[in-house]
């Protein structure tokens, strides 16, 4: 059986990862369904275990051996017949396939299945994936009527179902009829029709809220817009919807420090505007780091602009509710 030994070396790829971990807790659970006597799967299961541990390949099924009871000769003669049997997946290089026998394991686990327990495990797969929409479970089938005769089952991608699942599910059909009469289905469509209105109405009103906090958020609110110089000779601006102007001083000094200047402060009409759109706009040029943008090197010049409050008409309307038109100037 050396063949097998370079497969250890083997880097795993592809869609999934598979582990070698993965495997081997599918094949404990699985052997059977997969159709392996104790004895194939005390030696598939100490291959898997060495890789695991990654053991000298060249001693690999002296390992086995070891751990099962087997001679040497019995372990390769296993190893050969599970080849033989496609049971241990190889290359053409005669590398181990662990995706393939993981995706054998899965089949095999997935066919010893009940209809019912592999609808719900495909039904718990689709939400951990991200529900109905994109991700269709097994269950969602459509009844096929393009037959010569009865009804068959499709699944969402039009492929009719095998015969076997076709006759557990009329059978499991029929056991649903026999155990619920027609009060029980009435009272459970009543019941979840009532769910369906109450999380109608929730997303209604979320919807409303939601839309209730956009037109608030668009809504101007009244504020103090705050011009201070720093110890490091630079300007920054702060604002403030809730506090008065001399507490907001006040939490700045506690911020900065009580060696900051004050050097302005508006009380402005559509603050979060006034602040981001006008203020912070007019003076990109003069912000010392282009990207925080949060301290400003102002001239004589901009101080003043800033202290005479004659802003252009937006600005104006922003600051003060007002806009100015000519020598006008009107309340909006």
């Amino acid at each position: 059986m050396s063949a097998i030994i370079p497969a250890y070396k083997r880097k795993y790829g592809g869609l999934k990862m598979i582990y070698i971990g993965d495997v081997i807790t599918l094949l404990a659970r699985n052997f059977k369904n997969y159709d392996l006597s104790i004895d194939e799967f005390l030696v598939l299961n100490g291959l898997l275990t060495n890789l695991n541990n990654n053991l000298n390949h060249r001693k690999t099924v002296e390992n086995i051996a070891q751990t099962t009871s087997k001679t040497i000769e019995e372990v390769n003669s296993i190893l050969n017949l599970l080849v033989e049997s496609e049971k241990l997946p190889l290359d053409e290089k005669y590398m181990i396939q662990l995706d393939e026998l993981y995706y054998a394991l899965n089949r095999a686990e997935r066919e010893a299945m009940s209809l019912i327990e592999r609808i719900k495990r495909a039904k718990r797969e689709s939400y951990q994936m991200g529900g109905y929409g994109e991700f269709p479970h097994m269950g969602m089938v459509e009844l096929g009527v393009n037959t010569e005769k009865g009804i068959c089952i499709q699944d969402n991608e039009g492929f009719i179902w095998n015969r076997k699942m076709m006759k557990e599910l009329a059978h499991e059909i029929i056991e649903f009829v026999n155990h619920y009469d027609d009060e029980d289905i009435e009272k459970y469509n009543k019941g979840l029709q009532e769910r369906k209105e109450r999380e109608a109405e929730r997303r209604k009103r979320e919807l409303q809220e939601r839309q209730k906090q956009k037109e608030e958020a668009r809504l101007p609110v009244n504020g103090n817009i705050i011009i201070f110089k720093i110890p490091n000779g630079y300007y920054k601006f702060s604002y403030s919807t809730q506090l008065s102007v001399s507490t907001k001083i006040v939490n700045l000094k506690e911020q900065y420090g009580d060696h900051i200047q004050i050097i302005h402060s508006i009380e402005v009409h559509d603050t979060m505007k006034f602040y981001h759109q006008f203020l912070k706009k007019q003076f990109t040029n003069r912000a010392v780091d282009k990207q925080r943008n949060s301290e400003y090197d102002l001239t004589q010049e901009d101080i003043e602009f800033i202290k005479n409050e004659k802003y252009p008409s937006n600005a104006m309307e922003w600051a003060f509710g007002t806009v100015t038109t000519g020598n006008e100037e009107s309340k909006s």
